[in-house]
């Protein structure tokens, strides 16, 4: 049975403990395959992962052949297949840029290390803030990894997107609708307070969502900025915590989709944007709707965008340039420094 390298980098945080828990069952990556799983994090951090492997051990997962931990990323990731990047310095406000002049240079040395040893074909999942740059950094600084190979989790934004509009239906059209009769809910650009949640696409249950409940404000204002909001929402009511079971759920939402397929599904993955049919900047890592097949994603094609969409597709894509920006000066200055 083939194995399958899969790296969770900042294992020792809570994300990085819900996350772990989640790989090893099949349902992830398929049961046609076993997961040598990887734990990474500073040295200070040792104990909590001989604990977490420890545990890890206990489940006794019927899909995963070893567990090892490493507090070196070169030797984390050594021939992996796939990388959970958690490891950030935390947000704890909405100041995301200089969130990104802390963190930036941790992601330059991990974009090193996977350049020198990870698979040519590893597949870089994002979670930790500000991610969309963050995974720029990884992509830049690993040039011999296919670009389209490094992803952001923006996908949090879109369950939170599909569940909010899902009890928004209930109240308003169905109480008994499920999240199988919604369909074609997007998140565009970057993971913070510029993403817009785009349901002009929406379906419920085959029916255009405009036309089942036709209430724009709702649908272009309201709801979008509950999106927006959601995550501050549940840390203010968590003590000042992040989410924790709702990201790790969303990262592996995101990997089963991405090399398992989604059967035809639109879904949102912040990706590179080069050759994006949607007139997006190239060289970002965007938010967009794609379908993913045989381990690939692609564009979804032919979407008529309407002009209030593309507004905030323009206000979320300058954003995303400062940030470059920021991102670019840094590894300027590391290249010089070398």
């Amino acid at each position: 049975m083939k194995c399958l390298r899969v790296v969770v980098s900042g294992a020792a945080g809570l994300i990085g403990y819900s996350l772990s828990g989640l790989l090893g069952d099949g349902t992830v990556f398929g049961t046609d395959r076993l997961v040598e799983l990887v734990l990474h994090d500073i040295p200070r951090c040792e104990q909590k992962l001989v604990a977490l492997k420890a545990e890890l051990e206990d489940c006794a997962f019927p899909y995963v052949s070893s567990i090892e931990f490493f507090t070196d990323p070169l030797n984390a990731f050594r021939d992996a297949d796939i990388v959970f990047f958690l490891a950030s310095l935390p947000l704890t406000g909405p100041d995301r840029a200089s969130l990104l002049e802390k963190n930036i240079n941790i992601y330059i040395e991990f974009g090193k290390a996977l350049e020198q040893v990870a698979s040519r074909t590893c597949k870089s999942i994002v979670v930790a803030n500000p991610a969309n740059t963050l995974a720029y950094v990884l992509m830049q600084t690993a040039p011999s990894i296919p670009r389209s190979n490094f992803a952001a989790l923006n996908r949090t934004d879109h369950n939170r997107t599909r569940s909010l509009t899902l009890d928004a239906c209930r109240k308003a059209y169905d109480a008994s609708l499920q999240l199988s009769d919604l369909s074609d809910t997007f998140v565009w650009g970057n993971h913070g307070n510029t993403m817009f949640a785009d349901l002009t696409h929406a379906k419920i249950r085959g029916i255009p969502l405009m036309e089942a409940i036709p209430d724009r404000e709702l649908w272009e204002k309201t709801l979008p900025e509950q999106v927006e909001r959601r995550g501050w929402v549940l840390m203010e009511l968590r003590g000042g915590v992040s989410s924790v079971l709702s990201v790790a759920r969303a990262s592996v939402d995101v990997a089963r989709d991405w090399c398992l397929g989604t059967n035809g599904k639109r879904i949102t993955m912040a990706v590179c944007s080069d050759g994006n049919c949607y007139g997006v900047e190239e060289g970002l890592i965007f938010g967009m709707p794609v379908v993913c097949e045989n381990g690939e994603w692609k564009c979804v094609e032919g979407l008529k965008i309407a002009e209030n969409v593309r507004k905030h597709i323009e206000i979320t894509t300058q954003d995303l340039k400062k940030e470059v920006e920021i991102a670019d000066a840094a590894i300027e200055r590391a290249k010089n420094n070398n």
